[in-house]
């Protein structure tokens, strides 16, 4: 033990007033070259360390929310590709909500204006919106149902089952 203070005191010791000597020069050199090894040696443990770690966990499936409409025109059932129907003379609508999201509305488009279903919810009772549509003959009505709830309702009017004015809340679209 002894010996050993004895030689670290050697190597890194120079007197305060020598002359920097060859000696010297080593023994200051030796403490900065011991100082640059134990850094690379960490680097390298750290770098091997980063590399080498693995992680795992499960799969997770993410899907999305579903929202569609059955649409029944004068009580018999619809079906349209593109979302576009053809109606008769003066026909009542009906808008059915299914699907997975909990709630949802519709895009009506008829006679170039478009108007906004209210709330949709495919849980509850107001899950279906019945509307009439005065139109000439083979007339085209497109129905687009929307995920969520609608933004623009207040700028147009919106179709619901009871006529409310007050609210722009009209279930009669057309002439």
């Amino acid at each position: 033990m002894k010996h050993s203070k004895h030689l670290l005191s050697s190597l890194f010791y120079v007197p305060k007033y020598e002359k920097v000597s060859d000696k010297a020069f080593l023994r200051m050199m030796l403490s900065s070259v011991f100082g640059i090894l134990i850094c690379g040696i960490c680097l390298a443990g750290l770098t091997w360390a980063w590399f080498s770690s693995t992680v795992t966990s499960t799969a997770n499936t993410i899907t999305s929310a579903d929202f569609t409409v059955q649409i029944s025109i004068n009580g018999s059932e619809a079906t349209s590709d593109s979302g576009v129907y053809n109606l008769g003379r003066n026909s009542t609508v009906t808008v059915k909500a299914v699907g997975s999201a909990t709630t949802g509305y519709c895009k009506v488009e008829f006679d170039g204006k478009a108007y906004y279903t209210v709330p949709l919810f495919t849980d509850s009772e107001s899950d279906t919106v019945a509307f009439t549509v005065y139109a000439s003959e083979n007339s085209e009505l497109k129905i687009t149902p929307q995920w969520g709830t609608c933004a623009v309702a207040d700028e147009n009017p919106r179709i619901g089952n009871q006529e409310d004015t007050e609210n722009h809340i009209v279930n009669t679209i057309g002439n």
